[in-house]
């Protein structure tokens, strides 16, 4: 399967992966993630959860996606009990 990805896609793909890690790094940076936090663990856990959120609502279609992913990722970030 990995030789059918197309190349734009895979690079699309690690784009958005650096992008999510420089994001992580500067929300350590300014206080708003623990220090020590790590960044390369929680950003793959975060890619996870969006790719997982998302899945679950193409399948079951139930409620709004954006709000199903913010409800899924403030769970992963600790934001909620």
């Amino acid at each position: 399967m990995r030789r059918r990805v197309p190349r734009a896609c895979r690079h699309t793909i690690r784009a958005v992966n650096e992008a999510l890690r420089e994001l992580l790094t500067d929300a350590v940076a300014q206080r708003q993630l623990p220090p020590g936090t790590d960044v390369p663990r929680l950003a793959r856990a975060v890619r996870i959860t969006t790719d997982g959120s998302l899945l679950r609502w193409a399948v079951t279609g139930d409620g709004d996606p954006a709000a199903l992913l913010h409800d899924d990722l403030d769970h992963l970030l600790g934001r909620t009990p």
